[in-house]
């Protein structure tokens, strides 16, 4: 449990971040809190100032698309949280690239909330994706497709719920534990809840976690995407890596995508945040944050608030999330990080 200070901080660091993000300038976000020390205001202001040029995730795009309307096109429906997503591919490369990746969400379960997925041929190799008849991204190279289309489903579902906070993180759950991993690009996050993965851990999600207005942590069903310097360490792990088609990223990187294993099924609350770092030929160690340190790593990572911050909305995210008990993973072994992180249900 964490009282006084550190509740104060964590309280100081939302207010002030909030204000950053409207862009109120050092000078006037100060003078807002007239009965708090300038040395913890600078430190504060620090920590939520984290590098402007950290390319993070973003989910807030809006899509404004049109009402769904059914038709005679042959398709092939993918569920996801309460959203079914009609696919038509009218090139069977198409199929052959995306099916094969999204194949674990068919379903004709169909849900209230529907979307129709058309690809429209653009010119060469190049296509742009329609959703509900409506365009949402300009014309794709048919190697980046999947990608793109699978950003995009992540945002339609983003809009779709009504939720308090999303947060750059692979959530996983062992044993009634449910493990939030935020995390910057780079850091062995998706490899790590891969070799998780497969020593039975449940996936709820591997690129965004969502957080409920009642604190829960919402499943969503997509497949991890592996960068191509992990192909090999998960090799042995996930022989079906060696059998399936790379895809290329934004920044031109090779990834293949890797259907979850054990998906969650039901909502359950966060009850560790770990930061995890994979560094060569460090020894494997957990490290306790405090709230402040915890809380300028989420930042760093990357997260959007769904919600106005109002003070119903400040205290559900500090009770539900930024006084969780949080620590840093810093590892070089798989194996060791795997039994550390799995000590916490001996508990």
């Amino acid at each position: 449990m964490v009282y006084g200070f550190e509740r104060q901080n964590a309280a100081l660091f939302l207010e002030v971040d909030s204000l950053i993000s409207s862009n109120i300038t050092k000078e006037n976000i100060f003078l807002q809190f007239p009965n708090i020390s300038l040395d913890i205001l600078e430190r504060i202001y620090t920590l939520a100032t984290c590098d402007p040029n950290q390319k993070k995730e973003s989910y807030t795009q809006k899509l404004d698309i049109k009402k769904y309307t059914k038709d005679d096109c042959k398709r092939i429906s993918y569920v996801a949280q309460g959203t079914t997503f009609f696919l038509n591919y009218k090139d069977e490369s198409l199929y052959k690239l995306i099916h094969p990746v999204l194949s674990h969400m068919c379903s004709e379960d169909y849900t209230t909330h529907k979307i129709s997925v058309d690809f429209i041929y653009h010119k060469k190799d190049y296509w742009v994706i329609h959703f509900n008849n409506t365009e949402v991204c300009e014309p794709t190279h048919i190697s980046k497709i999947m990608l793109v289309l699978q950003d995009i489903m992540l945002i339609a579902l983003y809009q779709s719920k009504k939720h308090l906070i999303s947060i750059h993180a692979a959530t996983l759950e062992y044993h009634k534990n449910v493990f939030l991993f935020p995390a910057i690009s780079g850091s062995g996050k998706t490899t790590l809840a891969a070799a998780l993965m497969k020593s039975n851990f449940t996936l709820y999600s591997d690129e965004l976690a969502i957080i409920d207005l009642k604190g829960n942590i919402l499943p969503l069903p997509f497949p991890l995407s592996i960068k191509e310097g992990s192909w090999k360490i998960l090799k042995d792990s996930y022989p079906i890596l060696s059998k399936t088609d790379y895809h290329i990223r934004f920044d031109n990187q090779k990834v293949k995508y890797l259907p979850p294993e054990h998906k969650a099924a039901s909502f359950n609350k966060p009850t560790h945040i770990i930061f995890p770092k994979y560094t060569k030929n460090v020894a494997t160690k957990l490290t306790t944050l405090s709230v402040c340190e915890a809380m300028y790593q989420i930042k760093e990572a990357g997260y959007e608030l769904n919600e106005p911050l109002n003070i119903e909305n400040f205290e559900k995210i500090l009770d539900y999330l930024m006084l969780l008990p949080a620590y840093q993973l810093e590892y070089s072994s798989l194996d060791e990080a795997i039994t550390l992180i799995k000590s916490f249900s001996n508990e």
